[in-house]
């Protein structure tokens, strides 16, 4: 549930705020794999994506580790940190595993 301050206005938990970041940077990678795949539009492959998936996917992680802390003290709900650091996890380790696919399949 939103926070409400003072004037009215209602923002969201630093939790929810990392798992928005999380689901926009997956539906980025999935908007780019498709049109690549799709149009085979020259640019930045799979592996780019998995080798940048990792150190995206910590960064967020902490993020999500550190909200899911500032939630604890704040008494928030937990559910929200939780999924932050599902969708860290997620965005960190399935390019990877993919980029390991495509890499068994050249070989």
């Amino acid at each position: 549930m939103p926070i409400t301050l003072e004037m009215g206005r209602r923002h969201d938990t630093p939790a929810r705020r990392v798992f928005y970041l999380c689901v926009a940077v997956m539906a980025l990678w999935l908007a780019w794999g498709v049109l690549y795949e799709a149009t085979g539009f020259p640019g930045i492959n799979y592996l780019s994506f998995g080798l940048v998936s990792l150190p995206c996917g910590a960064v967020l992680f902490l993020a999500s580790i550190i909200a899911y802390a500032h939630g604890s003290q704040e008494d928030h709900a937990k559910a929200d940190a939780v999924a932050a650091l599902l969708g860290s996890v997620a965005v960190a380790l399935v390019p990877f595993v993919a980029m390991l696919a495509l890499i068994e399949d050249y070989s």
